[in-house]
């Protein structure tokens, strides 16, 4: 995901420090996301810093970019180029603005020695890493949501029903996904997304028991006449929980 902004006169409104009135825009948004090329009259500004400003008032304005931690992927996603995919390891090739904006997107990236030199006042951590978890929460309350309702016209309320009282049951894996626990890859436990995949090497596997085996692996009948298999509601629910939706 990348971020433009329209070009008035020759320049980008991004780089525009004396302002301009939003009727030059012709009815274009001030600034837009997107995939792919980018979109005529608009210049590529992607940024870490222009991501910060911008990026929240356009959530919800884009397909893949519906929630805070779609904004957060895009950032990760220049982090990450940026230190070759080793945040820590790299810390230095940040400016001093991008470490406080990683500090801000990326708490749980970032070694506890850069926060504290990024960030010298304990209530500053505190403060942001409490809003780092609720932006979080949120947004994945947002996906839990997103994805049982498209799971609902796939499968029928029994079926789901049926799938997310086995989930809750075993060990609350609904609670732990809200609150960050997503994936054993990531995670280090047995988690809700493993569970809908059937993941190798976790507990949801084929053979496990019934109220144990993964969405994948489950029988259910597809009751809306798409012709969607279980392997691509699976795949569908996967995207949703990772941003794409």
């Amino acid at each position: 995901m990348k971020l433009a902004a329209y070009i008035l006169e020759g320049t980008p409104i991004s780089d525009i420090t004396t302002g301009y009135n939003p009727a030059d825009l012709s009815g274009n948004p001030a600034y837009k996301v997107f995939e792919g090329n980018t979109p005529a009259g608009y210049s590529d500004i992607s940024s870490i810093e222009n991501w910060d400003k911008y990026g929240v008032i356009l959530i919800g304005s884009a397909v893949n970019f519906m929630d805070w931690k779609c904004l957060r992927s895009a950032i990760k996603a220049l982090a990450n180029s940026i230190t070759t995919n080793d945040i820590p390891g790299n810390w230095g090739l940040f400016s001093s603005v991008e470490k406080q904006l990683v500090c801000k997107y990326l708490t749980n990236k970032v070694s506890a020695a850069d926060f504290i030199a990024t960030y010298t006042s304990q209530t500053d951590r505190v403060n942001i890493s409490l809003n780092f978890d609720k932006l979080s929460i949120e947004a994945r309350t947002q996906r839990y949501y997103r994805m049982w309702s498209f799971a609902y016209g796939r499968f029928g309320s029994l079926n789901v029903l049926d799938f997310l009282n086995h989930a809750l049951r075993d060990g609350d894996r609904v609670g732990a996904y809200i609150a960050g626990i997503e994936t054993k890859a990531d995670d280090g436990v047995d988690a809700l997304l493993d569970m809908i995949d059937g993941t190798t090497g976790t507990i949801y596997i084929a053979g496990a028991a019934d109220d144990l085996k993964g969405l994948r692996h489950r029988t259910y009948t597809i009751v809306d006449g798409s012709g969607d298999t279980i392997a691509d509601v699976c795949d569908h629910l996967l995207d949703i929980a990772s941003g794409l939706y």
